[in-house]
């Protein structure tokens, strides 16, 4: 699991976890449920129409999480609020508590079908959003639309391609409309970094899409955001180019990328504090060892921003390779001008850069790396194969 940099660097389903915390657990505090007494079931739904009752009512259950934390008593919690929200959405209600309603089954729906595996609240899903999306008030219909968007964001490595293309145009639709707010950044954003797994060309499309539209607003807010999009493109768009790195090494020399032209480099984006870029030094000590005089070379880019703690910890680790570390305290961290220009927002991040100074691979980790480095440099020594094997098992 990288370790991300932004507040938005989620995956699809930690995107969708976040929107169901928003609207299950996070409403506002009930001050009581149906009823006070000990004995009142706490599932029962008020009479009539009453708004004021009904919206009470429903942000009680919001708030509401089961004594019985099983997988089965999960699935019955859920399962009952889906129905009790099927119920109030059959009365003739104002938009407000439609609403509420329509988020808690959506979210109990999605809790049953993606949490515990319920293909039947899967299905019963895929109905409600789309009857939704055909509903005769205006904001539930829009609502629909949102969640729609959602769903389809979460499953985006199951979609065909003219579905990601779609989902693709539609939220960029969502953000050229009204206010742009977090949640249709985070919608952007997942889905670009969703296709980043599936359609690598496709997703460098959608970056700058977006940050089109975000620029066309005019908001120097966004400004980071649209610089943002237009690395991840321009990373995107790296394989079969050339990569530019440019910075100050540990010694305070200056380092280009293009000095290094004629070997096999890694550029290896991390930080002390990350524990998977941690977790994959052994392996690239052992790389190191087995192909430097072979013509490889490692170029780490911090992203720490401690001089001190750095230094402590590289005197530990006796890294071999060159590190790059910017003085100026307004260009370290995610502030690197490297991270920026290439949009990184998770590390580790690993480009592989072959002897002609073309990138090869944007996730070389791993077996990956070990793959494409016998491929441009011939394979390991024998007696160190079987070594190398066992540091990349899990």
């Amino acid at each position: 699991m990288p370790c991300p940099g932004l507040p938005t660097s989620f995956r699809p389903t930690a995107l969708l976890r976040l929107l169901l915390v928003g609207l299950i657990l996070s409403a506002p505090i009930a001050v009581a449920t149906a009823d006070d007494k000990p004995d009142a079931d706490p599932y029962a739904i008020p009479e009539g129409d009453n708004p004021t009752a009904l919206a009470l009512y429903l942000r009680g259950l919001m708030r509401m999480f089961p004594e019985d934390r099983t997988e089965e008593g999960l699935r019955q919690h859920f399962g009952k609020l889906s129905e009790i929200a099927t119920e109030v959405l059959s009365r003739d209600i104002d938009e407000d508590t439609a609403l509420m309603a329509v988020r808690i089954k959506f979210g109990s729906l999605t809790i049953l079908s993606q949490q515990l595996g319920d293909k039947d609240a899967a299905a019963e899903l895929a109905k409600f959003t789309t009857k939704l999306k055909q509903d005769d008030r205006p904001a539930v219909a829009k609502e629909g639309e949102r969640l729609d968007l959602i769903l389809r964001l979460n499953r985006i490595d199951q979609l065909t391609d003219a579905e990601q293309q779609k989902l693709v145009d539609d939220v960029a639709a969502r953000l050229q409309e009204g206010e742009l707010d977090d949640e249709k950044l985070t919608l952007a954003t997942q889905t670009a970094r969703g296709l980043e797994d599936v359609d690598r060309e496709l997703a460098a499309s959608a970056y700058r899409l977006f940050a089109k539209y975000m620029s066309a607003r005019g908001d120097d807010r966004l400004a980071e955001e649209v610089v943002r999009f237009e690395g991840a493109a321009r990373r995107l768009s790296l394989p079969g180019n050339t990569m530019q790195v440019a910075g100050t090494t540990l010694e305070g020399e200056s380092f280009e990328l293009e000095s290094l032209k004629g070997k096999v480099v890694l550029v290896d984006f991390w930080a002390t504090w990350c524990p998977p870029c941690i977790a994959e030094l052994p392996h690239l000590k052992k790389l190191y060892e087995q192909y430097h005089d072979r013509g490889f070379e490692i170029v780490g880019i911090t992203l720490d921003e401690n001089r001190e703690r750095l230094d402590q910890f590289l005197a530990q680790q006796e890294l071999p390779w060159t590190t790059l570390f910017e003085p100026d305290a307004d260009k370290q961290g995610w502030a690197n001008p490297n991270v920026v220009r290439y949009g990184v927002s998770a590390i580790p991040t690993a480009i592989l850069v072959d002897q002609e100074g073309k990138v090869v691979s944007l996730r070389a980790y791993g077996e990956e790396l070990d793959q494409k480095l016998t491929e441009l440099l011939g394979p390991p020594p024998a007696d160190a194969a079987a070594t190398t094997s066992s540091t990349t098992s899990p």
